[in-house]
């Protein structure tokens, strides 16, 4: 054993039992024992440096193996780490676009500590004991240096596979006519007149999934239909022949009900059939659920998600209220009842009647009149208005509306906190200038 080598053995030896002690009374006094079996390895772990360190400290072949041993093993589990944390990256980058940036980044924070935290003292340890004049002495080949690069390469695989998971690939949209005939051909399906003919929706996919048809009235689901051809015009004359036949609707007033259309543009798969999961694979108001088990499929469309206040409803991590976001991951599974098959996320575009006229809805919004300062100028007012109208009698304000439903939550079954109106109220004094008319 050379001088250089006696040297390294050494320096590791003394600083491999100060890292494994250390790292052991850490995780047996200050981490909670909730998992106990993950204790108890993280500290049969911390213990492997003090025991090699005896070894390297006398310059045994076993020790500098166990002393490998135990800073190859502290390296994988921060390459996993690393490779877990880097995949979420990729997946989130592509399920939510542009807030997925900001997920991402997170994830990529987490992975910089991980990676200090985890694997700077194993990845130092190795780089001096695989040393070739450290292994020359030791009598060792090239097998643990090939198998340090070999770990390498996992982070790449998991950075490939989220992206592969996180990608949504969509055909093409309908044009603002084909959106208009379609809707008008239901109206005159649910209203028994002449329908128009399809030849403009003749040879259009209809995409990787149903086409849904559904009658909403003041915020309720009436009835839906699906097409499940191939063809968008037969998928349509599918749907129309279940609205016309639905029971709900047999004995309804003709021309009740709003008709939205959601056509499916494209289908992702999901990571994982867990909870934690599903709740943060689901883009809000922009993607569905569905379970496919041979012929069988159940699907949650974007709206159904929305409409019944699934997102923020359950913790991401059980126990810890605090961190609701996302999906009810949990209730999404029961609520799709098939247990066994494959779990895709559904993006689809969705349509609405309106005055003889085919709105897209994004996010259960239809776009704005145009875009530029006067339109900002008039959103900003109308939104202040909203504000003010949700002042009950006595001078507290709702804090919560419902949309589809058009009413507010009892506020006799709600807390009230004093504070918050004056920070609502203060953004709404008018700046200098001529009195805003409130919208029409």
């Amino acid at each position: 054993v050379t001088p250089a080598a006696r040297r390294a053995l050494r320096f590791w030896a003394v600083a491999g039992t100060a890292y494994g002690g250390l790292l052991a009374a850490a995780v047996a006094v200050f981490v909670p024992w909730k998992t106990p079996w993950i204790n108890a390895l993280l500290v049969a772990y911390g213990a492997l440096w003090p025991v090699a360190g005896h070894g390297l400290w006398r310059t045994r072949r076993w020790g500098w193996r166990l002393g490998v041993g135990a800073a190859f093993l502290g390296l994988l589990a921060m390459v996993l780490v690393f490779a877990g944390l880097l995949g979420s990256w990729s997946y989130l980058h592509g399920i939510y676009g542009d807030f997925g940036h900001g997920a991402s980044i997170g994830a990529l924070l987490f992975a910089s500590v991980a990676l200090q935290v985890l694997g700077l003292v194993p990845a130092l340890a190795l780089r001096a004991l695989l040393r070739a004049d450290v292994r020359e002495a030791m009598g060792a080949g090239k097998g643990w240096l090939r198998a340090v690069l070999g770990v390498g390469l996992i982070p790449l695989v998991a950075l490939a596979y989220g992206h592969w998971l996180g990608r949504l690939p969509t055909i093409e949209p309908l044009s603002e006519a084909q959106r208009t005939l379609a809707v008008r051909y239901l109206r005159a399906a649910l209203e028994r007149t002449d329908r128009p003919a399809l030849d403009a929706l003749k040879g259009v996919p209809t995409g990787p999934g149903p086409l849904f048809a559904t009658v909403w009235h003041d915020g309720n689901l009436v009835a839906r239909g699906q097409g499940r051809a191939e063809d968008l015009a037969q998928a349509l004359e599918q749907a129309a022949h279940e609205l016309t036949q639905h029971p709900r609707l047999q004995a309804r007033a003709e021309g009740r009900g709003r008709i939205k259309v959601d056509r499916t543009l494209g289908v992702g798969a999901v990571a994982r059939a867990s909870a934690p999961v599903v709740a943060l694979s689901v883009n809000p108001g922009l993607d569905g659920l569905r379970r496919v088990a041979g012929e069988q499929r159940s699907t949650l469309l974007a709206d159904d998600l929305v409409r019944m206040q699934r997102f923020g409803a359950a913790p991401l991590v059980p126990g810890i209220r605090e961190l609701r976001f996302g999906l009810d991951g949990q209730w999404a599974l029961a609520r799709l009842g098939l247990p066994e098959g494959r779990l895709e996320r559904v993006r689809s575009e969705g349509f609405v009647e309106f005055q003889g006229q085919a709105l897209p809805v994004v996010r259960g919004n239809t776009p704005p009149d145009g875009t530029g300062p006067p339109t900002w100028e008039a959103a900003a007012v109308a939104g202040g208005h909203f504000i003010l109208r949700q002042i009950m009698k006595d001078g507290r304000f709702h804090y919560q509306y419902f949309p589809l439903a058009d009413r507010h939550p009892d506020p006799r079954r709600s807390q009230y906190s004093p504070p918050r109106p004056p920070g609502t109220v203060y953004p709404l004094a008018p700046p200098p200038g001529p009195p805003r008319a409130p919208p029409p």
